[in-house]
């Protein structure tokens, strides 16, 4: 199958494949920065077309973990068409991607490129271009943090849905006898599997959007740390299941490059440490509210979220 350029449809993935690949040496990404490659790939995402799907993953590879290509991302104007991506779909397919499971595969990649890349921005982001970040969740009157805790809850939901299968299936195999045989040494262990169906449910995806929820609610900006708090309540959650998430991330995810990211891990401790001095600011609040009764508890919930102050 080909895509609109004659070019065909694999010929175009395994390109992009190779140069993710092939970035995820700083070396190269050096060289990606020096040969202009940040802004040819913003170049192919402003035009919409299929190649625009490897594009964006091949930006999100340029700039993890790379300091002086998130700035350069900044300095070219990338918000401008990064940010209309946030919550947004994905590229047209191509002619023969046309089923359902080919359609939420590309929703899925799409979502995870996109919130890698801002994540990836905030680990590295100082001064004014941090502040360049945090207005664009401000702006349009928080239409893109609401886009945010939006893809935040749809991602929570896939991996309650699809950790809550894996409980079915354990459970039924049981209650059939089948929950253990001579070759259980080469089976994956039930908490192997749960695991790995809360990864296939959008796991990674999701502790990005925690991520990024997390460093709103640190970044001391009372309209962005009130907002997160309050559409948290909305959807039944709380700091504390967000903080929970980026704590389970820190440990686990990403890759060993990112692990070993200096300004990563600075930036994650100093959203940590904010983040736990306001859950310990509420949590006298919320006991107190409790001792009163359901009702109360939930006006202080909602009372914190409100309370936030720069």
């Amino acid at each position: 199958m080909l895509t609109a350029a004659g070019t065909s449809v694999p010929q175009v993935e395994n390109l992009f494949d190779a140069l993710c690949s092939c970035l995820e040496l700083a070396s190269n990404q050096h060289l990606f920065l020096k040969a202009e490659g940040i802004e040819l790939m913003l170049l192919a995402l402003k035009e919409g077309r299929y190649a625009s799907r490897g594009s964006l993953k091949a930006l999100a590879a340029a700039l993890s973990a790379n300091g002086a290509n998130c700035e350069r991302f900044v300095d070219i104007r990338g918000f401008k068409t990064l940010f209309p991506l946030l919550g947004g779909g994905p590229p047209p397919p191509p002619p023969f991607a046309k089923s359902r499971g080919e359609r939420e595969a590309a929703q899925r990649a799409h979502d995870e490129h996109v919130l890698s890349i801002v994540a990836t921005l905030f680990h590295h982001l100082t001064d004014e271009r941090r502040q360049r970040l945090l207005g664009k969740f401000a702006e349009e009157e928080l239409a893109k943090l609401t886009r945010l805790l939006g893809i935040r809850g749809a991602y929570e939901a896939r991996v309650a849905a699809a950790e809550a299968a894996a409980n079915a299936e354990l459970d039924e195999e049981e209650a059939a006898g089948g929950g253990a045989d001579d070759n259980d040494d080469e089976r994956p262990s039930a908490e192997d599997r749960i695991y790995m169906a809360r990864v296939d449910g959008g796991l990674h995806t999701l502790h990005l959007a925690e991520t990024v929820v997390g460093y709103l609610a640190a970044s001391r900006v009372k309209q962005l740390r009130g907002a997160v708090l309050h559409g948290l309540y909305a959807q039944g959650r709380s700091l504390h299941d967000v903080h929970a998430s980026i704590d389970e991330y820190r440990k686990v995810g990403g890759s060993a490059r990112e692990r070993s990211d200096k300004a990563r891990e600075r930036a994650f401790g100093a959203m940590g440490s904010e983040v736990e001095a306001l859950l310990k600011k509420y949590a006298p609040a919320a006991a107190e509210a409790a001792a009163m009764g359901d009702g109360a508890a939930q006006g202080a919930d909602a009372a914190a979220g409100g309370a936030a102050e720069p």
